[in-house]
């Protein structure tokens, strides 16, 4: 398979997988579902482009493993390192201390 036909089956997959993730969240907003779908049931949608990586890469044994090898490598400086990793928690922090000093409501 040439890198352009790789391409688009991947975009093709990363969407299909996510919004059928996601469409008992949409049907469930359209009256189609009786019940409700669990408040976290967004975050399946999230994995379908990880998904759709792995499974365009797995028919090449050499590609899964250089995107395993990739994945897990970690280059750059530690600090680089540490900052991405707890950045997003303490802006999150940051955003409910703000909110609480101003008086709003966390809850």
């Amino acid at each position: 398979m040439n890198r352009h036909l790789k391409l688009v089956v991947f975009v093709a997959l990363a969407y299909t997988l996510s919004w059928l993730a996601w469409a008992p969240l949409w049907l469930e907003t359209l009256g189609a579902l009786d019940s409700q779908p669990s408040q976290y049931w967004h975050l399946a949608g999230d994995f379908g482009p990880l998904i759709a990586a792995v499974l365009v890469s797995a028919r090449d044994r050499d590609a899964l493993a250089r995107l395993v090898t990739r994945v897990v490598r970690v280059r750059g400086h530690a600090r680089w390192i540490i900052g991405a990793a707890l950045g997003p928690m303490a802006l999150g922090v940051g955003a409910l201390a703000g909110i609480q000093l101003v008086g709003g409501d966390v809850d």
